[in-house]
């Protein structure tokens, strides 16, 4: 059996139809990296998608991501008694309205806005 055939088969497979008459119960076209390498094997996408297949999910890795920064912010907050230390590595008041797209969703509001009446003299 090939490499690229022993991946497959360790792989979690979630076939998607496309198509009336695509669909191919053998062909692998999620990847689903779970990110625990013992059980499955984690790949980069495009070594993935060399070997077949054609979306490539990480469901799980922003989770155990921010666990593990929640434990250093929490940690650190305790042993120092603030978030100042971690003042660099986290999103002021405009940076969380950029990231959340704030700016945009005001403009477009704007632009559903009721005429106001002229004030009277």
């Amino acid at each position: 059996m090939a490499e690229s055939d022993t991946l497959r088969a360790r792989l979690v497979r979630r076939p998607i139809v496309m198509a009336p008459g695509v669909y191919d119960p053998f062909t692998a076209l999620v990847a689903t990296q779970v990110g625990f390498a013992t059980l499955y094997p984690t790949l980069p996408a495009s070594e993935l998608e060399a070997i077949g297949f054609a979306l490539v999910i990480f469901p799980g890795a922003i989770v155990r991501a921010l666990g593990f920064m929640a434990n250093e912010f929490y940690g650190s907050l305790n042993a120092h008694g603030s978030s100042e230390r971690w003042r660099t590595r986290m999103l002021d008041f405009d940076g969380i309205n950029q990231l959340v797209g704030t700016p945009e969703t005001i403009a477009l509001g704007r632009r559903y806005a009721l005429p106001q009446k002229p004030e009277a003299l």
